[in-house]
């Protein structure tokens, strides 16, 4: 930081009355490049940003070269929220200086906010490798390796900076955070409980390890967690919403209901609670209540941002259609089927397809069949599944076989992913018939295919 001309004296308590000495300095010597820069942190550290950026321009427009300046609007601009100039500032100042650690640093955490995963790393790795180095660095270089989708370097990074600093819960929060998200349930325990150990008064480790008892069936244990959590913050409904789905699979629905409604009192729009408490009233035989927390659900969403409100649609919309399925309401069922959505643009025309063959409806099930193709032209496994099922309905089971055949072909574990759809279209028996007639034609791949799913539908009696 120049000090040049300037006084130097950072920014002590009387925080007023050094930019009072700086702006009447400035008065005297409007041109001075160092006393706007000073001023520029004096306003930047009384939380004045648009000020601090005016004066850090001043400097600028005198002294263009000035990287400090620089450096130090970017960070003003960030914390106004103006990212796109912080971020084409900060390339400036690493153009200036490739060794800028700070810059390098803030530059990494704005291209994690776009998500450009790759570039973040790279600017954060250069930045891990230059001093002043702070745990920050390594915290948001992990984050970044989450979003790009490799958990296992983000959990060792976080398990590097447990390691050197045991205090740093936040790294084993994210730790326990992300080994829960990989599927390490024993890891994310035993993460979770150093944290406590060293102090954490946060619910997230908790919850994490609550969580991860509950997919371990150690449903005591997660409940207790659960709890104590919710004894720290009896606001937060996410664990309210959570120590619901714990008591509901153990068996005591009454209380987890008790929970789901307590969230909606206290935020009628959490989906993830109305959705619950339509399982909860299917499960009790009330088809209407269900529908119509599902309903709510849906509707407590739909100003959402856009990725939220697909997500619950898919969830929502699947779950609707499949009640409706099985009351026979099939007409009711396609149409939600196809209001799912979800990243698979084929998926809501095949399974509405599916259902329309359920249903005896093959005209139906063959329009919803090319809308399906139209929506994924090449090669989808499901569309593929739903024609080969079609082809054996109306008699061409040499045809459905070689359409099933491809699936296994590209898919061995197929057989077992359809499963309920087998099962809601043909028995056994009817697969064994099948069978048989295409090992009379000595069409052997065939014949092998149609055993392998009725072999998934009925291992029993195989």
């Amino acid at each position: 930081m120049p000090t040049e001309e300037g006084w130097g004296e950072g920014t002590p308590k009387d925080i007023e009355t050094v930019i009072a000495r700086y702006r009447a300095a400035i008065e005297e010597n409007p041109k001075n490049a160092a006393l706007h820069h000073d001023l520029g942190v004096a306003l930047l550290e009384k939380g004045e940003l648009r000020e601090a950026v005016a004066a850090f321009e001043r400097a600028l427009v005198i002294q263009p070269d000035l990287t400090s300046a620089l450096h130090l609007m970017s960070v003003a601009l960030a914390d106004l929220g103006d990212l796109e100039r912080a971020r084409a500032n900060w390339k400036k100042v690493i153009e200036r200086e490739p060794r800028h650690a700070r810059a390098l640093y803030f530059l990494g955490w704005i291209e994690t906010a776009y998500g450009n995963w790759d570039e973040a790393i790279e600017l954060l790795g250069r930045a891990a490798d230059l001093p002043p180095v702070s745990s920050r660095v390594y915290h948001t270089l992990a984050e970044a390796y989450v979003g790009k989708g490799d958990a296992e370097r983000a959990i060792g990074i976080w398990r590097d900076i447990a390691h050197e600093d045991p205090e740093d819960l936040r790294a084993h929060h994210n730790l326990c955070a992300a080994l829960l998200d990989a599927g390490r349930y024993e890891e994310c325990i035993g993460a979770a409980r150093m944290a406590i150990q060293k102090g954490s008064e946060s619910t997230v480790p908790r919850t994490n390890a609550a969580l991860a008892l509950l997919v371990l069936g150690e449903l005591d244990e997660a409940e207790r967690f659960m709890r104590e959590a919710l004894q720290m913050d009896p606001s937060d409904t996410r664990t309210r919403v959570n120590l619901g789905e714990i008591l509901a699979r153990g068996g005591d629905l009454d209380s987890a209901e008790e929970e789901w409604r307590r969230v909606v009192e206290a935020e009628p729009r959490n989906a993830d609670a109305h959705f619950n408490l339509g399982q909860a009233a299917y499960i009790r035989e009330d088809l209407e209540g269900a529908l119509g927390h599902w309903e709510r659900g849906l509707e407590a969403v739909e100003d959402g941002p856009e990725e939220v409100r697909d997500y619950y649609a898919q969830r929502f919309h699947t779950v609707r259609a499949e009640v409706y399925r099985e009351t026979g309401d099939f007409e009711s069922a396609i149409a939600e089927q196809l209001r799912a959505g979800g990243p698979d643009p084929a998926a809501p025309h095949y399974r509405a397809a599916l259902t329309a063959l359920e249903a005896g409806w093959t005209d139906r099930c063959r329009d919803l069949l090319e809308d399906a193709r139209k929506a994924a032209p090449r090669g989808h496994l499901g569309t593929m599944f739903a024609r080969g099922a079609l082809k054996l309905k109306e008699g061409d089971h040499a045809g459905g076989a070689r359409q099933w055949r491809l699936v296994l072909e590209a898919e061995p574990d197929a057989a077992l992913v359809v499963r309920p759809q087998l099962g809601s279209l043909f028995t056994p028996a009817e697969l064994d018939e099948v069978a048989q007639g295409l090992k009379d034609r000595g069409l052997d791949d065939e014949h092998r295919a149609i055993r392998t799913y009725r072999t998934a539908l009925a291992p029993e009696e195989e």
